[in-house]
């Protein structure tokens, strides 16, 4: 069944995208076997009506195209948004220290992990790694599937008070553990950042002294599952928001080409405020409407009077993971707005507009929903509570675009290991299919 593909796809997809950088990677090969073109920013853009095209920014955020088949200040855009990092921690460089016989490294918090779930885990490294050949600096992505560390937790006989709770502090009680074969007068292993340089090398077959700085990341090494009675369940790392990066590139993969012009953008950096140069506060979106305006306008010259004409002819959907309830908190949701797993996708709503849906643009997509035949949700928080947010107000501000926000609904966000409904990919997948395609007017 094509909803069976999708899910091992998605499965497949979590497995082999270990920190941002190979999500926004794995995201553009599938594109590019697909029959999408690659871009270069640095180039001339020469876009073709129909073509599909993509290219990355930082290694780690993702923009595909679909130009439309009429000129795009009278078609507009359909735009998808997602973001390609999840809440990790990431290893500092040079930390490296010998204490009872282990050698460790701190690390660093990447946006809101929930910590206890890091413990006594075992756990990959992955991220990309800086290389100096010829006098010249590279980037190359590194991912080590076979389990290189542990954080262990304190025994209980040792800290009768850990059930009550117990506040982690990241310098102290989050450093992983790589050895526990060192003698403590052994200086080779963490003087100037040894043990790591010398991994390192080992594993891209490149000198130590050609190491010059990383980004790397721990990830739990454990598969992405199906589990429950009936296979109903996803259990997996980065759900939040790899689940929606899936979707999106199935979506501009399947979705035939339309009048207006198709993109998905994958973000890097939301869970950290968006404010990099790839992330959703940059101008990497609004340079691509500009680009694709002036190519696709090429033959008149295309013109600022364009881009506001596209602007105000187009849509988007931002995408990220939603709250299902939790059957063991369920009073931590409004009791009118309790979405559950495999009950399909959220519109996600807040009046303070954390979320960019409004009232209109959730009856639009809504029925976008219908002509596909997916079930929706929708979720607004107690009132007693703040939810979360996502780069759709970021992007649908600068662009000044109608958008609407919507997620899977997943359990235990930010945990090392959410849940998910394996019956919600689909339809998610589907929904946004519909959207990309759809012509209705959003103004």
């Amino acid at each position: 069944m094509e909803s069976d593909d999708t899910v091992r796809s998605l499965l497949e997809y979590l497995d082999r995208s270990p920190s941002a950088f190979h999500a926004a990677f794995r995201a553009a090969s599938l594109l590019e076997q697909a029959g999408f073109g690659v871009l270069d920013e640095a180039e001339p853009w020469r876009l073709e009506p129909g073509a599909r095209y993509v290219f990355t920014r930082n290694m780690s955020t993702l923009v595909a195209i679909r130009i439309g088949l009429s000129p795009v200040r009278e078609a507009g855009f359909r735009i998808i948004t997602a973001h390609t990092d999840s809440p990790a921690m990431k290893i500092k460089p040079g930390t490296e220290s010998v204490s009872a016989g282990t050698l460790r490294m701190t690390v660093e918090v990447y946006g809101g992990p929930i910590y206890h779930t890091w413990v006594d885990r075992e756990l990959c490294v992955a991220g990309a790694v800086v290389v100096e050949r010829d006098g010249r600096l590279q980037r190359r992505l590194f991912e080590e599937r076979d389990p290189l560390g542990i954080i262990p937790s304190v025994a209980i006989h040792l800290n009768r008070d850990v059930n009550k709770g117990f506040p982690h502090n990241p310098q102290d009680h989050l450093k992983v553990v790589l050895s526990a074969s060192v003698e403590d007068d052994d200086k080779s292993a963490s003087s100037d950042g040894g043990f790591m340089r010398n991994y390192l090398s080992s594993k891209l077959d490149v000198a130590a002294s050609e190491i010059v700085d990383f980004d790397l990341y721990l990830s739990d090494c454990s598969a992405a599952a199906v589990i429950g009675r009936e296979g109903e369940m996803i259990v997996s790392g980065r759900l939040d928001n790899l689940a929606m990066c899936h979707a999106a590139v199935a979506a501009i993969e399947r979705a035939g080409a339309r009048a207006h012009t198709q993109i998905v953008v994958l973000f890097d950096g939301e869970e950290i405020g968006s404010r990099t140069f790839h992330g959703a506060a940059s101008s990497l979106l609004r340079d691509v409407v500009e680009r694709v305006v002036a190519s696709a306008t090429a033959s008149v010259g295309g013109s600022c009077e364009d881009v506001h004409r596209a602007l105000a002819r187009s849509a988007m959907v931002s995408g990220d993971a939603a709250h299902a309830v939790h059957p063991s908190y369920e009073d931590k949701h409004d009791e009118h707005y309790r979405p559950r797993l495999n009950g399909g996708p959220v519109i996600k709503i807040d009046a303070g507009r954390r979320y960019t849906t409004t009232s209109y643009s959730a009856a639009l997509f809504a029925a976008v929903c219908a002509e596909k035949d997916v079930r929706l949700q929708r979720i607004i928080s107690r009132s007693d509570a703040s939810p979360g947010s996502t780069v759709g107000p970021i992007v649908s501000t600068s662009l000044g675009i109608p958008a609407v926000d919507i997620g899977h609904p997943v359990w235990a966000m930010h945990s090392i290991r959410e849940t998910g409904g394996a019956k919600d990919h689909p339809m998610v997948v589907s929904a946004l299919t519909g959207f990309l395609e759809s012509e209705l007017s959003w103004r």
